[in-house]
């Protein structure tokens, strides 16, 4: 190995585009998010069950398309994913150089994948515990 691929990536060395390499059900981010989202349909589904009696036909549908989205948000995340990832996996990019125009591309898309879902989750999770008050103060 020469001196200048000291600081590439192959499939066999990780580093900053590390999220596009392998499963992303290896990264710790992606699957922290992924716990998240069902922590938030498991707290949906307690609240409409215990509060069944009053959720308007209104409120249920906000409510099914907020999960509809959250569904979709993920949904996408891992097809981007796997876009990527085949790239890499059919050696279509062998080399990826720490620092190069693609390195830097690759981590902002994973970053805002992750770090996206993350919040947004975060926000579904307290946008439901909003709405537990309010239907335990009724």
């Amino acid at each position: 190995m020469q001196p200048a691929e000291w600081f590439t990536i192959t499939r066999n060395r990780m580093g900053a585009s590390k999220f596009y390499l392998r499963s992303p059900f290896r990264d710790t981010n992606f699957v922290a998010t992924t716990f998240i989202l069902f922590a938030d349909f498991l707290v949906l589904l307690m609240l409409a069950i215990r509060y069944r009696a009053q959720l308007s036909l209104y409120v249920v549908l906000w409510l099914l398309l907020g999960v509809g989205a959250m569904i979709f948000a993920w949904l996408l995340a891992l097809r981007t994913h796997q876009s990527l990832h085949v790239l890499f996996e059919t050696r279509q990019i062998e080399k990826l150089e720490l620092g190069s125009n693609l390195d830097a591309a690759l981590s902002v898309a994973a970053s805002a994948t992750n770090q996206g879902l993350f919040f947004a989750s975060l926000l579904a999770m307290a946008l439901l515990g909003a709405l537990g008050g309010v239907l335990q103060s009724q």
